[in-house]
């Protein structure tokens, strides 16, 4: 059951629509049913669809909350590619998906780049201070990613 303020963000039919709300509010209801309504009784292909998330967690319960809706049984393979379905992630698993999917096109690149989060990047720069013979008692290699930071910042 929807209340009110879900059912206008169900029933909105023109443009994007943005969803914003605490957790436990019924975003994902919504949105569910919101996308399954555009699917069913307006003739907009799933293709055409693109929900993202913030967590993996809503990722994931928002295409199995699909796939019920729809009674879309699932396929294998990667998510974004199961035709029945819209490409429903996070900002950041839809972008490597398409970086994986078309970095080869900038001809220089491959699929199997690596992405680095803060622990990869403070080994590095560990490793590139040790090279280069810079105490990194005198200067930590979090400071050093924190000065990066700043920098690219200003």
């Amino acid at each position: 059951m929807l209340n009110n303020a879900q059912q206008k963000a169900v029933q909105h039919s023109t443009g994007p629509l943005l969803i914003l709300a605490g957790a436990g509010a019924g975003k994902t209801h919504t949105l569910t049913e919101r996308v399954a309504q555009m699917i069913e009784f307006g003739g907009v292909s799933p293709r055409s669809i693109l929900a993202l998330t913030f967590t993996n967690k809503a990722a994931k319960e928002m295409r199995e909350r699909m796939s019920k809706r729809l009674k879309f049984e699932h396929q294998s393979g990667h998510p974004f590619l199961q035709s029945e379905l819209p490409i429903i992630g996070t900002f950041h698993s839809i972008g490597v998906f398409f970086l994986r999917r078309y970095i080869e096109r900038l001809g220089v690149y491959t699929a199997s780049f690596s992405i680095f989060d803060e622990d990869d990047k403070q080994r590095l720069i560990r490793s590139i201070m040790e090279d280069l013979k810079i105490d990194t008692k005198q200067m930590p290699p979090r400071q050093v990613m924190y000065q990066i930071g700043e920098a690219k910042n200003t």
